[in-house]
Parts: C-alpha cells; sequence; structure tokens
C-alpha cells in the first residue's frame, strides 16, 4: 500500500498539537512544512514535541517544497480567512 505524503503548510499551534502527530501516528509521510514563525530550519518533530525526528526541516518557501517533492496533499493550518489564505491555497491546487 502507497503511503500518503503531506505538505503541512502551517506549523502554529493546531498543526504543533493535533495535525502533525495524528499525520505521523496514521503512517502519513509528512515530506514538507511551510511556516511563517522562528521555527524556520528547526526538524517538525521537535517542534510538534514528537519524539523522534521527523527529518523535515520547516521553511518559508513553499515553491521549495512543492517543486521538490511528490506530494499527494496539502494540510493548511494558516487561517481561517478565505482571503488570507487565498495565495496559499491557490499555489497548491496549481500545482496539483
Amino acid at each position: 500500500m502507497k503511503r500518503i505524503k503531506a505538505l503541512m503548510y502551517g506549523v502554529g499551534v493546531v498543526a504543533q498539537t493535533g495535525i502533525v502527530r495524528l499525520m505521523v501516528e496514521k503512517g502519513v509521510d509528512v515530506v514538507g512544512a511551510v511556516s511563517r514563525s522562528s521555527n524556520i530550519g528547526k526538524d517538525l518533530g521537535a517542534v510538534c514535541g514528537i519524539d523522534h525526528p521527523l527529518g523535515v526541516k520547516i521553511t518559508n518557501d513553499p515553491d521549495e517544497v512543492i517543486s521538490n517533492y511528490d506530494i499527494d496533499i496539502a494540510i493548511h493550518a494558516v487561517t481561517n480567512s478565505l482571503a488570507g489564505s487565498y495565495d496559499q491555497i491557490a499555489r497548491c491546487v496549481s500545482n496539483g
């Protein structure tokens, strides 16, 4: 069975305390993480309190992640405002 490869777009409290941990527990391979925070360059597993590194460095360059990985899904957890997240979502959709 093929494992799902995911991009975590937004690494705030919701992603850190629930989304990333649940994806890892369910066998999803998180292959990229994009954030605007001070966590740039840190390992996603460490930032999310997972007991082992995930080997995923958080970046602020979504194009780098989208172009370098074969991503099946993108989980967007940045804002609940469509106007504020339109460009981010459009970037993911336009890249399949």
